[in-house]
């Protein structure tokens, strides 16, 4: 089973009453295949709040170095990220961690 997200998912919307009035959360999962990369620049502004989801496994199910995901994902986000929106805000966050093996 394939669950990755085709092209761009938009999700739920929450409106939260905020100190200056209220706040309005809507979140868009783009799908991270290379084919839609650059659709994503056209949805990214100084306004955003981007949380970069990222796992630490390969397909194959072993567990990146801190180096391998950096040359091999983040750096690559985090680039597209910076050229875009430079001064948006953004959170890492990792998917599937379980017991990573001792060295990662």
């Amino acid at each position: 089973l394939d669950d990755r997200t085709i092209a761009i998912d938009v999700g739920r919307h929450w409106k939260i009453e905020g100190v200056g009035g209220p706040l309005v959360l809507e979140t868009w999962d783009f799908g991270g295949q290379p084919e839609y990369h650059t659709s994503h620049s056209s949805f990214l502004s100084a306004r955003c709040l981007t949380a970069l989801v990222y796992r630490p496994t390969g397909n194959d199910g072993q567990y990146y170095t801190a180096e391998q995901l950096m040359r091999d994902f983040l750096r690559t986000w985090l680039q597209m990220l910076h050229s875009h929106a430079p001064s948006s805000k953004i959170v890492l966050v990792c998917t599937r961690w379980g017991s990573p093996p001792a060295g990662v």
